[in-house]
C-alpha cells in the first residue's frame, strides 16, 4: 500500500472518474486564453470571407475540385467532411470566433479523455495512461492545432483515429451481430477521418504494429476479430485511392514528378526526423511556418537520426516484458503517424522549403509520450529504487507545469496576425510568404512603413525564386506571388496617400501578368483619384475587356464617362454591373442618381 506521499496521486489516478476530471480541468486551464482570440490567417479564408460557408449543397461539397464552378474558393486539399464541420460550427456560432476556439479546446480535451482510455487498455496501468494523455494535452506543440482554427483537422481525424482504435479493441472481445455492427461502424468512421484528412490512411498500418507489438503477450494476443477490422479498413483504404484516382485524377499527389526533387526531399528526412523530436523533447521557439530547407548539407541529419536509433534500440534492449512491448508499440505509434508529414509526399512551402509545421505532431506526440514515459520510468526505477514512484510524480509534476505555462504563453501568439507573422519571421526570416503575410497584417493595422518593408523584402525572395527557377512551371508560380506582393505594396502605398509609388508598383504587376483584369481596375482607380480621368478610364475599359463580368469595373468605367459626360454610354454599363449583381450598392447608387438626373425639369 502506498504511503502518504506524492506517489499517493498515483492511487488517486488510478479512478478513471478522477483521471478524466482531472485531464478535463489540466485542459481548460491550458487552452481558455485561446477562445477570445479572433479569425487569423486561415481562418480569414476558409469561414470569415468564405461565401459558400451558408451553402449546404452537400453536391457541391463533395464534388472534386475540378467540377465545381471557376472562381470558386476550395480547399486545395480533398476534405469534404471538413467543410460540412465549418459549416455546423458557423450556424452555431452565427460566424463568432470565439465558438469556434472553445469548440477546438474542447474538442482537444476530448481527445486527450479518449486517448487516456485508449492507453489504459493497451498499456495496463491506469496511472501510466493518465501520463500520457496529461503530456498529450498539455505539451505546448499542441498549439498550433489547437489555437489555430484551421487546425480543426488534425483535431477531429485524430478524434475518430482514436475512436476507431478503441473499436478495433472491442472487436477482439465480441462475436456474432455485434462483432459486425463494431466492425461496420469502424467502417463508416474511418471513411469519414479519410475525408477529413487524407493522414488518417496509417490508421491500418498502426493496427498491425500493435499486433506485432503485442504478439505473444498472453491473454493480450489479438484475436481474429482484430485482423478482420484491419482488412476491411485496409478495403475502405483502398477504395479511397481508387476513388481519388478516378474521380480526383491522382492517388494523392503526383509522387514521382521531379525525381530529383524528390530525391533531396528524402535525404532531409533525418533532419525532419530530428527537428520533431527535438520539438517533442525541448519545445523552444516554436512558431507558424516552421520550415526545412532541402538544399541545406544532410549528412548531419543521417549521422544525428542513427545516433537516435542507436540510443532507442539500446533502451528496447533494457526494457523486458510488457515494458519492452510498450515502448516498441509507442515507438511505432510516433513513427507510423509521423510518416504522412515527412515530405516524402510533397508539402512545400516556397523553392527548397518544405513544410515542418508544428500541427504535424498532433497525433504522434502521442505515440513520443509512451515512449518517453517508459524510457523515463526505466530511469527512476534505476537510480532511485524504492523512491522512484515519489521521484518520478515531482519530476513529472513539474514538467507538466512547464508545459503548461508554455502552452499558455505560445496562444498568446495567435491573438492576431501581426504577433503571429513576426514571431515566425524571427525564425523564418527567408520564407518570401511570410513576409508577404506580414506585410499585408501590418497594413491591416495601418502601420504602413512596416508593411512597405516587409513588401518590399518578400518581392527580392520571390524575384530570387524566379531568376534561379530551371522549370517554367516554378518561374510562372514565383511570378504570380510576386504579382501579389506588388499589387499589395500598391495598396499600402495608396493607405498612405503616395499615388504615384501606388501607380509603380501596379505597373509592375502589369509587367508580370498583363491580363489582369483586377490589377487594371486598381491601377485605374488609383488614377481616378489623381484626378486624370482619360488614364482611368482607358484601364478600366482594359479592365472590363479582360473580365466582362466585374461589377467593379463596370461601375467605374460608368462613373469616368458620366465625368466625362456620356450619361448614356454610362446607363449601359451600369445596368450590366446590375445585372450581374444586382446587390452591388456602388452600381445601384449610381444607377438611381442618374436616372434621377434625367427625370429632373430640363433633363432628356
Amino acid at each position: 500500500m502506498l504511503s502518504s506521499r506524492p506517489a499517493l496521486l498515483l492511487e488517486k489516478i488510478a479512478n478513471p472518474r478522477t483521471a478524466l476530471v482531472l485531464l478535463a480541468g489540466l485542459g481548460a486551464a491550458a487552452y481558455v486564453n485561446a477562445i477570445p482570440h479572433p479569425f487569423v490567417h486561415d481562418d480569414v479564408v476558409f469561414i470569415q470571407n468564405n461565401p459558400l460557408i451558408r451553402d449546404w449543397d452537400l453536391a457541391r461539397i463533395f464534388a472534386p475540385a475540378a467540377a465545381r464552378p471557376a472562381g470558386e474558393l476550395i480547399n486545395p486539399y480533398y476534405r469534404p467532411v471538413l467543410d460540412i464541420l465549418y459549416r455546423l460550427l458557423y450556424a452555431v456560432s452565427g460566424g463568432n470566433p470565439h465558438g469556434f476556439h472553445a469548440f477546438n479546446a474542447a474538442l482537444h480535451i476530448f481527445n486527450g479523455g479518449l486517448l487516456y482510455l485508449l492507453m489504459s487498455r493497451i498499456l495496463r496501468r491506469p496511472a501510466f495512461a493518465f501520463g500520457v494523455a496529461a503530456l498529450f494535452l498539455l505539451h505546448p506543440v499542441q498549439t498550433e492545432p489547437v489555437a489555430c482554427i484551421a487546425g480543426v483537422s488534425n483535431l477531429f481525424f485524430a478524434g475518430l483515429f482514436l475512436g476507431i482504435f478503441h473499436l478495433y479493441l472491442n472487436v477482439q472481445e465480441q462475436e456474432g451481430g455485434r462483432r459486425f455492427l463494431t466492425v461496420t461502424a469502424a467502417a463508416v468512421l474511418f471513411a469519414v477521418a479519410l475525408l477529413s484528412k487524407e493522414q488518417a490512411a496509417v490508421l491500418p498500418v498502426l493496427l498491425l504494429w500493435y499486433e506485432a507489438a503485442y504478439r505473444g503477450g498472453g491473454n493480450r494476443k489479438p484475436a481474429a476479430g482484430g485482423r478482420v477490422t484491419i482488412w476491411v479498413l485496409a478495403g475502405i483504404l483502398l477504395s479511397y485511392f481508387l476513388f481519388r484516382k478516378i474521380f480526383l485524377g491522382q492517388w494523392l499527389v503526383p509522387l514521382l514528378d521531379h525525381r530529383e526533387e524528390l530525391f533531396l526531399r528524402l535525404l532531409a528526412v533525418p533532419r525532419m526526423i530530428l527537428t520533431d523530436l527535438q520539438l517533442l523533447s525541448w519545445p523552444a521557439g516554436l512558431h507558424y511556418y516552421r520550415s526545412i530547407d532541402v538544399l541545406s548539407p544532410s549528412a548531419g541529419g543521417w549521422l544525428g537520426l542513427g545516433a537516435v536509433l542507436v540510443m532507442m534500440s539500446a533502451a528496447v534492449r533494457r526494457s523486458r516484458g510488457t515494458a519492452r512491448q510498450d515502448l516498441v508499440f509507442g515507438l511505432g505509434w510516433f513513427f507510423i503517424t509521423l510518416a504522412p508529414t515527412l515530405n516524402v509526399l510533397p508539402l512545400i512551402h516556397e523553392y527548397s522549403f518544405v513544410a515542418a509545421f508544428e500541427h504535424f505532431l498532433y497525433l504522434p506526440a502521442a505515440g513520443f509520450a509512451v515512449v518517453a514515459l517508459g524510457v523515463g520510468r526505466d530511469m527512476f526505477n534505476r537510480i532511485f529504487k524504492s523512491r522512484a514512484a515519489d521521484a518520478g510524480v515531482i519530476c513529472f509534476g513539474v514538467i507538466l507545469l512547464a508545459c503548461a505555462g508554455l502552452t499558455i504563453r505560445q496562444n498568446t501568439f495567435w491573438r492576431g496576425e501581426v504577433p503571429l507573422f513576426e514571431r515566425a519571421v524571427r525564425y523564418e526570416p527567408g520564407i518570401g510568404r511570410l513576409r508577404a503575410l506580414l506585410g499585408r497584417a501590418y497594413y491591416f493595422e495601418g502601420r504602413q512603413e512596416q508593411a512597405a518593408e516587409e513588401f518590399h523584402r518578400a518581392a527580392e525572395i520571390f524575384n530570387g525564386y524566379a531568376a534561379r527557377a530551371g522549370d517554367p512551371r516554378a518561374r510562372s508560380f514565383y511570378l504570380s506571388l510576386l504579382k501579389g506582393v506588388h499589387s499589395d505594396w500598391a495598396h499600402s502605398h495608396e493607405a498612405r496617400g503616395d499615388l504615384k509609388a501606388a501607380v509603380a508598383q501596379y505597373e509592375k504587376a502589369l509587367v508580370i501578368d498583363p491580363a489582369d483584369a483586377v490589377v487594371e481596375n486598381n491601377l485605374g482607380t488609383v488614377y481616378a483619384r489623381m484626378g486624370w480621368v482619360n488614364l482611368a478610364r482607358q484601364h478600366f475599359e482594359k479592365a472590363v475587356e479582360l473580365d466582362p463580368r466585374d461589377p467593379k469595373a463596370l461601375t467605374n468605367l460608368a462613373v469616368c464617362l458620366i465625368l466625362q459626360g456620356h450619361p448614356d454610354r454610362a446607363e449601359v454599363f451600369l445596368r450590366k454591373a446590375l445585372e450581374i449583381d444586382p446587390q452591388f450598392a456602388p452600381a445601384r447608387s449610381n444607377w438611381e442618381s442618374l436616372r434621377g438626373q434625367k427625370r429632373a425639369p430640363g433633363k432628356t
